[in-house]
C-alpha cells in the first residue's frame, strides 16, 4: 500500500495509529507530532488515496488484506 499510493513512512505511521482506533489527537501524541502536522499528513493521505473522509480512508485500508495482517506494510 505504501508503494501503491506513494505514502511516506510518516503517513503510514499515522494510518496505522488510526486503524488501531486512535483519534487524530491521540495518534499525533503517540507519534510525537503536533495535531496540525497530523492534519497535514491526513490531508496528503486523502489526496494520494482518492478519499475525502477519515471513515472512507479506514474502509479502504481495512478492506485491503495487506493492512489487515500484522507485520506487513
Amino acid at each position: 500500500m505504501q508503494k501503491k499510493f506513494g505514502l511516506t513512512p510518516a503517513e503510514v505511521g499515522l494510518i496505522h495509529e488510526l486503524i488501531q482506533g486512535s483519534s487524530l489527537q491521540a495518534a499525533a501524541d503517540r507519534l510525537g507530532i503536533k495535531i496540525a502536522t497530523a492534519r497535514t499528513h491526513l490531508q496528503r493521505i486523502f489526496a494520494k488515496t482518492g478519499t475525502t473522509r477519515q471513515a472512507e480512508l479506514m474502509r479502504l485500508m481495512l478492506t485491503r488484506e495487506h493492512w489487515a495482517r500484522p507485520g506487513r506494510n
